[in-house]
C-alpha cells in the first residue's frame, strides 16, 4: 500500500492524540484509519475531534466489544 503523505501525517496526529497505535487501511477510494475510541470522559476527545476534521468523513462504531473511531480520506 503507498501511503499519501496526507494519510500519514493525519495518522501520527491521531496515534499522538489518543496515544496509541492507528490502524490505516487501504480502501478502493483511499485510506481509512481506526482505533478504539477514548473514555467518553477522557479530556483527549478534544484533540482526537480536532485531528478527525481534517478527515473527508470521520465517525465511530460499537459494533464490538470496544467502541471505535474511524476516519476515511478520499486521494485523489
Amino acid at each position: 500500500m503507498s501511503i499519501s503523505l496526507r494519510g500519514a501525517t493525519l495518522r501520527i496526529a491521531l496515534e499522538t492524540a489518543l496515544g496509541e497505535p492507528v490502524v490505516m487501511q487501504s480502501t478502493t477510494t483511499g485510506v481509512r484509519l481506526s482505533a478504539p475510541a477514548p473514555d467518553p470522559t477522557d479530556p483527549a476527545w478534544g484533540c482526537v475531534i480536532e485531528v478527525l476534521g481534517q478527515a473527508d468523513a470521520w465517525g465511530s462504531s460499537d459494533g464490538t466489544d470496544t467502541p471505535q473511531i474511524w476516519a476515511h480520506l478520499v486521494e485523489r
